[in-house]
């Protein structure tokens, strides 16, 4: 089988596409130039929290967010936290609204959502949509576990410093690093990486 490594940068550039936002006003935001036009693969669509913050997304407002991503002829990355996220992925495939295959994201180990174990990814492995492409990732130390984790069910896998900063404890890595150990670990379990072209004719990106 073979895998696509999605890497996540804290310093990745990202189009944040409010539901009141229009394709106008995004394609004179100076980000949208960049990523959009300048930088095809960096596509993607970041809503920041902290502990003193809650971001608040009402099905109505995923909605319209999914439409301009329509407009833009953008490709969503569904980030799924927990078993109502994936809930409502359905529903918007359901509607049209997320092209397929669909990618998921299903993201365990953020407070108050999916735990880090291995019993509650399958149980949302097992509730994902039929025409899909998925990946999970967990943070911190159990990031490259959950590489092998990924895999051994079926998925692709997600590092980068988004969501671990260290090789080792006190050892700060890069992304090329965590990205080549993820590749390490992956050849070592016997499993082969797609290269960037076929990763897109996977995905559908032309």
């Amino acid at each position: 089988m073979k895998s696509i490594i999605r890497f996540a940068s804290v310093s990745a550039l990202a189009v944040a596409l409010a539901g009141c936002a229009t394709s106008d006003r995004q394609a004179r935001h100076p980000t949208y130039r960049y990523v959009i036009e300048e930088h095809p693969d960096d596509r993607q669509v970041i809503f920041d929290h902290d502990g003193n913050r809650t971001y608040v997304a009402p099905p109505d407002y995923l909605r319209k967010g999914a439409r301009i991503l329509q407009e833009l002829h953008i490709k969503p990355e569904l980030a799924v936290l927990d078993t109502g996220n994936l809930w409502f992925v359905k529903q918007m495939i359901q509607e049209g609204l997320v092209p397929a295959p669909a990618l998921i994201q299903l993201g365990t180990g953020t407070a108050y959502g999916t735990p880090t174990d291995a019993g509650h990814l399958l149980a949302m492995v097992n509730a994902l949509p039929t025409e899909c492409i998925w990946s999970s990732f967990a943070p911190d130390r159990m990031q490259m576990p959950w590489v092998a984790q990924s895999a051994l069910l079926g998925g692709h896998v997600r590092v980068g410093l988004e969501d671990n900063q260290y090789l080792s404890p006190g050892v700060y890595a890069t992304n090329a690093q965590l990205v080549a150990n993820a590749r390490t670990l992956l050849n070592q379990m016997g499993f082969s990486l797609m290269g960037a072209a076929q990763a897109r004719k996977q995905l559908c990106l032309n």
